[in-house]
């Protein structure tokens, strides 16, 4: 059960839900480690997330390097601000100097999955 909500909360906020039918620690390792975030995590215009390092703790940064069609290319960068595996992560991103850098705050709670943790 994969189900993806959007609502706006402002002028410069959204809050995107996202449900997975999987236990909290892989979701958190889904959305932390390299290899996971290859496998799934997207660009803009269809670019491919070709590298990742991570570095997951209060001050660590993060580096993501895209590759898109013909030949495009782009990086992102930023740092962690707060981290409390598995429940949240608070992130900033770095696009370049003439792009706003969000600060992206994802929160995870596990609701009932089978065998695995609380009914939070």
């Amino acid at each position: 059960m994969n189900t993806t909500t959007v609502e706006a909360i402002g002028d410069t906020q959204i809050r995107i839900r996202r449900a997975f039918d999987a236990p909290i620690a892989l979701v958190f390792a889904a959305h932390t480690e390299p290899a996971h975030l290859t496998q799934w995590l997207t660009g803009p215009g269809g670019m491919k997330l070709v590298e990742a390092t991570m570095d997951v703790r209060e001050g660590g940064g993060f580096m993501w390097r895209y590759q898109g069609p013909n030949d495009a290319a782009m990086v992102m960068q930023g740092i962690f601000l707060e981290v409390d595996p598995p429940r949240r992560f608070v992130h900033r991103e770095d696009w370049g100097p003439d792009l706003p850098s969000p600060q992206i705050e994802t929160v995870f709670e596990e609701k009932g999955y089978p065998d695995h943790g609380s009914n939070m």
